[in-house]
């Protein structure tokens, strides 16, 4: 791996002003990937400023939008020309599973491809007015937008916080999670291939203080945030417009009227998928009591089938969690399901004495009360509640600070329209776990989120809205004498 990960500052790698350096490490073995530069104060400045000063260029801020979907088009066969690298970076320094890794990077090529659609479609309004005037509004961007992206997802973040802002003529401070900072400096890398003009993509990494810094640097005028929703609270109160996608506890429900057999296979890989640390993992099993025992039968039938082990292996379908420090947090939260009455249906230890690993883990007996069906635990945890009829099932899903996503089971239309209506949720899938596409909004209510991502409406996230009203001639004041 590589030896020395510098900044992406103005078009230049450069190391941190004073030494300051952290490490990448694989979380499937311990072994330290590589050594990473630590942006402090100056580094983020300088790639604030460098942001800025490219925005304000003729050649970016004010590029006619074929260009800049040209760019973006660009950059999408970069990333398909490198995606093998890309895909084993991604896999040594987040442990998701290589075959995951290289789908998701075929993804990523693909929805640049979609924010290449975006810049054209950026539209203005002219309203109805008196005779003598000509009154109109337009989307401008922001300027230097600061993306702050997770761990979970790297490269994806990296390609899904920064495109819309760039597609609508922002420029760009990325700051990756310090554990997973290795694909986000190859993404600024090619930026700078597919053409991109120096400063329009930057690249910081670092760790809550280095985020903590761009959030507060005076030449920030977006913020675009995923990650959790304690963290998010703390940006909002910036000051800044944000756009924030923040966690989540989605209920996964299952009615008497489901198909069972295929409702517990997709169940259980909507809670284990990337080892459970998805905003949207279904973590929250809610069962119909009629079809309970034989529905959690079938399900920890299932969960038994999955292969945890190395990332680079081809038939890994869980790796280990991002870190052991993150796999010791959630251990401390299954203890704290345990102690306040929950069991272990299945899974609760490590598979394995290297490495983040942990077993995919049931916990059943669980109430509305406990920590475990209210809180993100963010692993493979899942909590087992049961319910009497439909008006129990919505109280117990909606009984979090969350509304991210929820899941339903069914084959019955008239519980599907009910269910959905009911749930507080942005996402309801019916019938399927994890719908995703790049054309579609995605929005969390509640405590998951403030406003859109994905489609169209993404637009209006990273611009902001300029009315102009222009009389034919000059107008005197009406406090004139006629």
């Amino acid at each position: 791996m590589n030896a020395g990960v510098p900044h992406l500052i103005g078009g230049r790698s450069v190391p941190s002003a004073d030494g300051a350096t952290f490490e990448s490490v694989d979380p499937a073995t311990g072994s330290v990937l590589a050594t990473v530069a630590l942006g402090g104060v100056p580094e983020v400045d300088a790639a604030v400023r460098a942001a800025g000063a490219a925005g304000e260029r003729d050649d970016w801020r004010r590029l006619p939008p074929a260009e800049r979907a040209r760019l973006l088009r660009a950059l999408a066969e970069v990333v398909r020309s490198e995606a093998e690298s890309i895909a084993v970076t991604e896999a040594r320094d987040s442990g998701h599973p290589i075959e995951d890794a290289r789908a998701d990077v075929a993804v990523c090529a693909e929805i640049l491809e979609y924010y290449a659609t975006l810049p054209e479609n950026v539209r203005g309004t002219s309203y109805a007015e008196q005779p003598g005037f000509l009154t109109t509004s337009r989307r401008e961007p922001y300027g230097v937008v600061a993306a702050i992206a997770p761990w979970n997802f790297p490269f994806f973040f990296a390609v899904t916080k920064t495109g819309p802002a760039l597609a609508t003529g922002n420029t760009v401070v990325l700051k990756m999670a310090e554990q997973t900072p290795l694909t986000a400096a190859m993404f600024g890398e090619m930026c700078a291939r597919a053409g991109f003009p120096p400063g329009v993509v930057n690249v910081v990494n670092g760790d809550a203080t280095t985020g903590a810094a761009l959030v507060a640097h005076p030449g920030v005028s977006k913020i675009t945030f995923t990650g959790s929703t304690e963290v998010g609270t703390q940006i909002q109160r910036s000051g800044v417009s944000c756009h924030l996608e923040l966690g989540g506890k989605t209920a996964n429900i299952v009615t008497a009227h489901a198909d069972l057999e295929t409702a517990a296979t997709a169940s259980v890989f909507h809670a284990f998928f990337n080892a459970g640390q998805v905003c949207t993992a279904g973590s929250r099993l809610l069962l119909a009591e009629e079809i309970a025992e034989e529905f959690l039968e079938l399900f920890l039938r299932a969960t038994a089938k999955v292969v945890v082990g190395d990332p680079m292996d081809p038939a890994t379908q869980m790796g280990p969690l991002v870190s052991r420090e993150h796999r010791d947090g959630v251990e401390r939260a299954i203890d704290a399901a345990l102690a306040e009455g929950a069991s272990i249906a299945f899974g609760g230890g490590r598979p394995r004495q290297e490495g983040a690993f942990l077993q995919p883990t049931v916990l059943d007996g669980v109430t509305p009360s406990m920590a475990a069906a209210r809180e993100e635990i963010f692993g493979p945890v899942v909590s087992v509640l049961r319910y009497r009829d439909l008006d129990e099932a919505v109280r117990v899903a909606n009984g979090t600070a969350y509304g991210l996503a929820a899941t339903v089971w069914t084959d019955r239309l008239d519980e599907a329209v009910e269910l959905t209506d009911r749930l507080q949720a942005g996402i309801v899938w019916t019938n399927a776990p994890f719908r995703d596409h790049a054309h579609v909004p995605y929005e969390g209510h509640k405590a998951s989120g403030r406003g859109e991502e994905g489609g169209l409406e993404t637009i209006r996230e990273f611009t902001k809205l300029k009315v102009n009203y222009l009389a034919h001639r000059a107008q005197p004041s009406p406090w004139e004498a006629p």
